[in-house]
């Protein structure tokens, strides 16, 4: 949970308001409801993005959101108000390293992904995140077992003319 958290989580603090919030297409969500409901009480909501012309966009999401104040603010204290730039050595410090596997678990289920090559006989494994995030934590626990990962930043112009700046490190 706490990987895929600092993968596609939200904290919100803002005066009274503290929450926990995180969401996944529909499929995926419906597997981890045990999950959701053994750690928190977490409400939940579904949602289907709408194109501007009022077609649907995407795949049927869901939220789920956790109103605790004492969750926030230990969340904030882990770092993950910050997690897109920072790498995860404060929450890791809060796992034993025993359990460090489901973290990064988590993290690969969120903000990774594996490509089988089928032509080369060959797979690939990448974590994504923002151009300027810290992989110092991921790149030590790869190098625990002798694996030496790559690293490379991305920029590219979408059809509306933003540039999204990303970056992977990948084996």
């Amino acid at each position: 949970f706490l990987g895929l958290l600092w993968a596609d989580g939200h904290v919100h603090q803002k005066g009274y308001q503290n929450s926990v919030s995180l969401s996944m297409v529909k499929t995926d969500a419906l597997d981890l409801e045990k999950l959701f409901n053994k750690i928190g009480k977490f409400g939940k909501y579904e949602r289907q993005r709408l194109n501007k012309d009022g077609t649907k966009f995407g795949r049927k999401s869901i939220t789920y959101v956790c109103s605790s104040k004492p969750l926030v603010n230990f969340l904030i204290r882990m770092d993950y108000k910050n997690k897109s730039t920072l790498s995860p050595t404060k929450i890791l410090q809060h796992i034993p390293a025993h359990l460090h596997n489901y973290f990064w678990h988590g993290l690969l289920d969120g903000d990774g992904c594996i490509y089988v090559l089928k032509r080369r006989y060959c797979a690939k494994l990448n974590f994504w995140g923002s151009i300027s995030q810290d992989w110092s934590s991921l790149i030590k626990c790869f190098s625990d077992f002798d694996i030496i990962p790559k690293h490379t930043t991305y920029s590219r112009k979408a059809k509306n003319g933003k540039i999204h700046n990303s970056s992977t490190l990948y084996l």
